[in-house]
């Protein structure tokens, strides 16, 4: 991020007591919003975990069940998850002999833990970068507070997926690598590159994207190396070499296992998320999210964040980041330079791939979390800047900075208390509860929570399983399930439309079309269905 080098001595600020609060005080709402719907039993289940952690969750009861990366009641194998986390919950499930209420809060503790410990660590890193400017010193923790506690991140962070573990392992590997760059020896025969390389190994195993930022380090550790000192040319060669090839190695056991089984080195997920992909899709997506990163607490309607005017507003906020980053390129002190130059290639790669072709255009903020580990340091440096010309004023800019933090994380974490009592597929798992015995075959779309719940469950848009996305990318999806053991099928009211298929309505009955609980349901003809329980 670019120094701010023009603030007069006599205008820096050191945290006085207020803002020595306040920063306290949204610390605090960021884990207490997190952590006190937890508090009641009934939330366990609703409040944070969102359809696709149910299949990371489902995926990880299995394990400890013995059933291996399995769903559909374990008679499916799968990869289309991220190992480390769902290893991790794995361990819940196992210490809980399975039983779901406890698997599912061994799943949150562990997430806030993870977290907190990326933001100890984002604090480390930004010590770093930031140390030896003359910025005022609420400028790092500033930005850690609102990384930690803002809503453009949170709800990523606590949602069952593996999030709050990339960002912890991917904050980790730069700090290593940020350490030895700027206090170790070059060479390939230091110890340097080879922590670094096993460091982006652990992250590659929490997401396999990672392999962008793994392009993206190495890419430029090698011109930064030969910007420092030309003389450098096979050091720098063979440091990025090294780095790459011991995180392939360190990630190797699980590539590997994707090729031999599934035929291809990703999860099915991703191949699935993307089918529907069309070039440039999420472009239109794309600089309101960063800009939401580089606010660090805002969040921009998802209504209005794909209109032509804010998203011009937006590609103008991410050019300026850019561009002031530049023309105060040589102004920075090398170790803000080392950091604002990794998060510019980052930034490159990673909107160019998911900007240009993956698809998912509704994940693409999970997807670009890696960039808010850059971008949150916008805000915190814009006001300091601003705090330096406004003379005895801008003594109060922080200060007011983070009351309106506070408010409006506030209003966040009000508004997700108040929507947590269903993350929208609930009430598919309380008509199949009410209506269909355990034993009975149930297929949808969206299988995360209703797979969890019920385990006799078919998935039928490929994230989990191989068999469907195979149909899915043939467009024969209507016959598969015509011809398979599904007796009902139960997902949300936009399902109706599938009497449109002649396989479906040959098949099957629409018995269920409920748009105000956002419910279709079909059976299969001759199918009866159980008579919901009374109660008392």
């Amino acid at each position: 991020m670019p120094e701010i080098p023009t603030i007069p001595r006599d205008h820096q600020h050191t945290t006085g007591w207020v803002t020595h609060i306040l920063l306290t005080g949204l610390f605090l709402l960021g884990f207490l919003g997190r952590i006190i719907p937890l508090l009641d039993p009934n939330r366990v289940f609703t409040q944070w975990a969102t359809e696709d952690g149910y299949l990371t969750l489902t995926i990880a009861r299995n394990i400890a069940l013995g059933r291996g990366m399995t769903v559909s009641a374990g008679t499916v194998e799968t990869n289309g998850t991220q190992p480390l986390a769902t290893f991790t919950y794995a361990v819940g499930f196992l210490l809980a002999e399975g039983d779901r209420w406890w698997g599912v809060l061994f799943a949150h503790i562990y997430q806030l833990a993870i977290f907190l410990l990326a933001a100890w660590l984002l604090y480390q890193l930004t010590s770093r970068v930031l140390a030896g400017s003359n910025l005022p010193r609420w400028v790092g923790p500033m930005a850690v507070a609102f990384w930690y506690t803002g809503g453009p991140l949170t709800g990523h962070a606590i949602n069952g997926l593996e999030t709050s573990t990339y960002l912890a392992t991917l904050i980790l590997s730069i700090l290593v690598w940020h350490r030895w760059v700027i206090d170790g020896r070059p060479g390939w025969a230091t110890p340097g590159p080879w922590l670094v390389g096993l460091s982006l190994g652990l992250v590659a195993w929490a997401r396999i994207d990672a392999v962008l930022f793994i392009l993206a380090l190495t890419i430029w550790h090698g011109l930064y190396r030969l910007g420092t000192r030309r003389a450098y040319l096979v050091t720098a060669f063979s440091e990025s070499m090294i780095m790459g090839c011991t995180a392939a190695a360190v990630v190797s056991p699980w590539l590997i296992s994707n090729k031999i089984r599934f035929d291809r080195f990703t999860p099915i997920s991703g191949v699935a998320q993307s089918a529907s992909a069309s070039f440039a899709s999420n472009l239109t997506t794309v600089p309101a999210k960063l800009s939401e990163y580089a606010t660090g607490v805002l969040l921009i309607p998802s209504s209005l964040e794909t209109r032509p005017a804010v998203m011009a507003l937006c590609w103008v906020v991410v050019a300026a980041i850019l561009l002031i980053t530049l023309i105060n390129w040589h102004r920075l002190t090398p170790a803000a330079r080392l950091f604002a130059g990794l998060g510019i290639a980052a930034s490159a790669i990673y909107v160019s791939y998911y900007g240009l072709f993956f698809g998912a255009e509704h994940f693409i903020a999970r997807y670009l979390a890696p960039l808010s580990i850059f971008l949150v340091l916008v805000t915190p440096l814009l006001l300091a800047w601003m705090s330096a010309r406004l003379g005895q004023l801008g003594r109060f800019l922080p200060i007011v900075a983070l009351l309106l933090a506070i408010v409006i994380s506030s209003g966040f974490y009000w508004r997700s208390y108040q929507q947590g009592t269903n993350n929208g597929h609930f009430q598919s798992v309380d008509w199949v509860k009410a209506n269909v015995s355990q034993d009975t075959w149930v297929g949808a779309v969206q299988t995360g929570t209703l797979g969890f719940f019920h385990e006799q469950t078919r998935n039928l848009d490929g994230k989990v399983d191989p068999v469907a996305l195979q149909h899915v990318l043939d467009g024969t999806i209507p016959q598969y399930i015509a011809d398979s053991d599904i007796d009902v099928l139960a997902d949300w009211a936009s399902l109706s439309v599938w009497t449109r298929h002649q396989p479906i309505a040959d098949n099957f009955d629409l018995i269920v079309n409920d748009t105000n609980l956002n419910l279709a349901v079909f059976t299969r003809k001759g199918f009866v269905v159980l008579t919901p329980p009374t109660t008392p």
